[in-house]
């Protein structure tokens, strides 16, 4: 449910957020190397900080920052190097903040991992943007 609210265009659910941000915070106490807590985290951080801090910081939603977002990104994908949707996030972290050079290599590093199921569908996101990118 985390995930499904946090991807959604023109995100603007501050009740959510602040209790999606309460239970990973939770979950992190418990377990500080959950790598999906981070993932979680990471995420949030990068949609909630897309929101002007006029309008988020009376909902307590402050502290959300893109900076945070590429740290917990990161943890999620040192944590749990073989999954590709984590690396995948990471790349976009790095289109999103303009660092093309990061993305393409975040990006090949996905299409070098194994074709296992779970990660088919993310390699092959990863292999379109790749071309995206290289063709600019």
């Amino acid at each position: 449910l985390a995930y499904m609210g946090l991807v959604e265009d023109e995100f603007c659910d501050f009740a959510i957020a602040g209790r999606i941000k309460e239970e990973i915070d939770y979950a992190l106490s418990l377990n500080p190397k959950c790598p999906n807590a981070h993932f979680i985290l990471g995420l949030w951080h990068r949609q909630v900080s897309t929101v002007s801090l006029l309008k988020r910081k009376p909902y307590g939603l402050g502290d959300a920052s893109i900076d945070e977002s590429f740290i917990e990104l990161s943890k999620a994908v040192n944590l749990k190097p073989d999954c590709a949707l984590f690396k995948l996030e990471l790349a976009k972290h790095h289109i999103i903040t303009g660092d093309t050079i990061a993305a393409i290599s975040m990006l090949g590093k996905i299409a070098d991992m194994s074709d296992i199921p779970a990660n088919r569908s993310y390699k092959d996101e990863a292999a379109n943007l790749r071309r995206k990118l290289s063709v600019k």
